[in-house]
């Protein structure tokens, strides 16, 4: 079943509707799941009792534990139990907006493929070796260690991966200074889990070290592969046909069983070509950033002489380098369009947007004393409207998070997001990423639309931190 989509679920780029079938999917695949686990354990239980456990938990010590694939298989339930306790939580839309793109679900998916999964690779490599190669591994004590180590080091690495998710550490972040005393107590987490990261390291030099010491043996004839059998038998097997089922479901995830067209569906409005990446301006040098204070005195009519627009145009100053960029390619590409944006964008090289851009990030962003009272935060604002695909907005444009090429909004005029919003209701502006922003915009209402833009224009915008 597919069920990734529940690390997703604040991303404004994937439909509600595929949301609605993930979450549901994740509720049902509690079902094969539990069946599974109970087939497994019910086996292991059986294979215990004929070699003479006794009472409840006896069978548990007759267990060949000396075998690393009884060992694997133990390591990997465990895993899987947390790591599956874990997608419960993602599955819900509600406790999913505590933990989305935080280290949580780091955590989370990293307990389950690289954990449970990927240590029965393991158990799967041990086993096959000898049939694929004709030479015996004999080693299983350093088998076990290795098993040992790679489970040890996935619930240490992981677990506080959880903790600091909770905390509010975010997910796909290189860097955080663990002196900010709002980040101090995540150091600790943080460094445990770069010593699990290390136990699994040696784990997986030691999984090598088995398959190379294996290869020195002498060669022998590892017989024909065995498959486990059933203590009783089945007496027939059902007949099962599942393709009409497996058609409406493929049908309800919107997965076409044939192509419709062999041709591209090319759209009626030019697209911005524009790649976002995270390295995208962000080091700037002295001389680009004096080139485009240059440039800059074309801007200052309508941005201000020091980027604090007087009029409804966007303040630049202090804002985000990539941003800025991304709008001038697409004014001069055709992606946006303005009267006045437009025509100035068309002379520019690609050095000059450079340069532009690397001069406004380059100021302090709108000081203190220049903000003015700020009104309460709206709903739509805190917590979006999940039912509506609406994230709040702070996941991209800052407060919660910052998704790469999105414009800090804390002090813009409200005049200018309010028609930004609309335009992109209407379709009137498309030059946003995969139609994020028009698949929100569509969905407020105009006082949520309202309420967004007057909050973010009585914000102050905070002073540039300097980095020392």
């Amino acid at each position: 079943m597919p069920i990734g989509m529940h690390h997703t679920f604040a991303d404004p780029q994937v439909g509600a509707g595929f949301k609605f079938i993930h979450s549901a999917f994740t509720a049902l695949v509690a079902i094969p799941t539990l069946l599974t686990v109970f087939t497994i354990c019910a086996s292991v239980e059986i294979a215990g009792r004929l070699r003479g456990g006794k009472g409840p938990f006896g069978w548990i010590a007759t267990l060949p534990w000396d075998n690393p694939i009884m060992l694997a298989v133990t390591f990997s339930f465990i895993m899987l139990g947390f790591g599956g306790a874990g997608g419960l939580i993602n599955m819900s839309y509600q406790l999913d907006a505590t933990i989305h793109n935080t280290q949580w679900i780091t955590g989370h998916f990293h307990l389950i493929f690289g954990g449970a999964i990927v240590i029965m690779y393991f158990a799967i490599a041990y086993d096959l070796w000898p049939h694929l190669t004709g030479r015996q591994l004999t080693n299983l004590r350093l088998m076990r260690t290795q098993l040992w180590l790679w489970f040890i080091g996935m619930i240490v690495t992981t677990f506080p991966w959880h903790w600091v998710g909770i905390l509010g550490m975010p997910r796909r972040m290189a860097y955080y200074d663990y002196s900010n005393a709002a980040l101090e107590p995540m150091a600790l987490s943080v460094s445990i889990s770069v010593v699990g990261a290390f136990i699994l390291v040696i784990s997986a030099i030691l999984f090598f070290v088995v398959l190379l010491e294996g290869q020195r043996a002498p060669r022998e004839n590892a017989g024909p592969y065995r498959f486990a059998v059933a203590v009783h038998p089945p007496i027939r097997l059902p007949e099962v046909k599942a393709a009409g089922l497996w058609d409406a479901i493929c049908s309800a995830a919107g997965i076409a069983r044939k192509a419709t067209s062999t041709s591209p569906v090319t759209p009626d409005f030019k697209i911005s070509s524009v790649v976002v990446t995270p390295q995208m301006l962000s080091i700037a040098d002295t001389q680009s950033i004096g080139r485009g204070a240059t440039l800059a005195h074309q801007c200052a009519i309508c941005h201000g002489p020091a980027g604090f627009s007087r009029a409804d145009a966007p303040n630049l100053s202090g804002q985000f380098a990539g941003a800025i960029y991304k709008q001038l390619k697409d004014f001069q590409s055709g992606a946006r369009s303005n009267a006045i944006m437009t025509p100035f964008a068309a002379k520019l090289t690609d050095q000059d947007m450079i340069d532009v851009a690397s001069y406004y990030a380059y100021l302090p962003r709108l000081p203190e004393d220049r903000a003015r009272q700020a009104v309460a935060a709206p709903r739509i604002v805190l917590s979006g409207a999940p039912l509506r695909n609406i994230p709040p907005c702070g996941s991209c444009h800052g407060s919660i998070d910052h998704k790469i090429g999105s414009p800090w909004l804390q002090g813009q005029p409200a005049a200018y997001i309010k028609a930004q919003l609309q335009a992109f209701a209407r379709d009137e502006r498309n030059n946003d990423i995969s139609q994020q922003m028009r698949n929100i915009a569509r969905h407020m209402t105009p006082l949520e639309i309202d309420e967004a833009a007057r909050y973010y224009s009585s914000l102050s915008q905070p002073a540039r931190s300097t980095g020392h």
